[in-house]
């Protein structure tokens, strides 16, 4: 991707502040709060465009609100794309079909 795309992408999902740091190698586990890190998958499924998206408690450091906007982003974006999200927020006004799994 070019250098202009990932910087659109990182500015519209509130990481604008990371692209100067593009072409820098570093531990981003560490040097990145959990919130940019679950933002920046969301960046990574904008740009790559899967048929398939897997989510497991992908939006566990974000508020509610930012949640719904990142995944309305990519249910505008990714239209074709399947996307599971395996959470324990409550997520059933949000999907249309969804799978509860209980433990007995």
């Amino acid at each position: 991707f070019s250098q202009r795309v990932v910087a659109q992408t990182l500015a519209s999902l509130g990481l604008a502040h990371l692209t100067p740091l593009l072409a820098t190698a570093s531990n981003w586990e560490e040097e990145l709060s959990l919130e940019d890190q679950q933002r920046i998958g969301f960046v990574r499924a904008l740009l790559q465009k899967p048929r398939w998206i897997l989510m497991h408690e992908a939006t566990s450091a974000l508020s509610s609100e930012a949640e719904s906007e990142l995944l309305d982003r990519l249910r505008d974006s990714l239209p074709e794309s399947a996307l599971i999200i395996i959470t324990h927020r409550a997520m059933e006004k949000r999907f249309e079909r969804r799978i509860v799994v209980r433990a007995r």
